[in-house]
């Protein structure tokens, strides 16, 4: 059962959103009603809570700041906010901000109310697994002694393994965005001409392909490999 936090100084709104959600047809949700920002962030120093519903205006905080203290004690819970017919700006700064979307008071009774409360538990959970998933590749890509760097389909780069920094030196950073022919740049080890980009032509051939022999790289600070 996932458990909702719902915070809000209207116990209409509390009552009525615990009565909707309590009865959802493909399964109940867990609530729990604070009034306060300041007991909203002990529950989540608890932990436990799959989504929050808050409204904006609170006894001890009011607008935005009430959605950036929430988000910056749980940044990977999914928050939405509680909003009148006056308050839709407000909600959308909250969304640019990371909030994953707003009701509308008024409509809570409304039976899409708890689908789209479950689907963004269920997107945030997603989320969550291919951030995790990244960051395990990317460890591994760290660990390795081969270099390895990865472009978008226009050539430009997008990542540097530690190998690859070593090797070229460049930082991931500095790197990002740029031309891969600026960071893998290659040159004829006997006649010095530039060789071939070998990933404009995987890019173009899509298909592998590799460095010619006797190729050197010239390193961001004019040594050679």
């Amino acid at each position: 059962m996932n458990r909702i936090l719902v915070v809000t100084q209207s116990s209409v709104d509390a009552d009525t959103l615990k009565d909707a959600l309590g009865k959802a047809k493909d399964g109940p949700f867990d609530i729990e009603c604070v009034t306060q920002l300041s007991a909203a962030l002990d529950v989540l120093a608890k932990e436990g809570i799959d989504a929050i519903l808050v409204d904006l205006s609170l006894p001890d905080s009011d607008g935005i700041d009430t959605f950036d203290r929430l988000f910056s004690a749980a940044p990977h819970t999914p928050i939405m906010t509680l909003s009148g017919a006056d308050e839709e700006g407000l909600a959308r700064i909250a969304v640019e901000r990371g909030a994953q979307g707003f009701l509308s008071k008024g409509n809570f009774r409304n039976n899409l109310v708890p689908q789209s409360l479950r689907s963004v538990i269920q997107r945030k959970g997603v989320e969550e697994a291919l951030h995790w998933e990244k960051a395990r590749a990317e460890i591994t890509l760290n660990s390795i002694s081969d270099a390895v760097i990865r472009t978008d389909t226009s050539g430009n780069v997008d990542y540097l393994n530690t190998a690859a920094e070593r090797i070229t030196g460049w930082q991931r950073e500095q790197a990002y965005g740029r031309p891969i022919a600026e960071i893998l740049k290659i040159v004829n080890g006997g006649t010095r001409e530039i060789e071939p980009d070998p990933i404009q032509a995987a890019l173009h051939q899509d298909k592998p392909t590799s460095m010619n022999p006797n190729t050197v790289l010239l390193r961001r600070d004019g040594s050679e490999i």
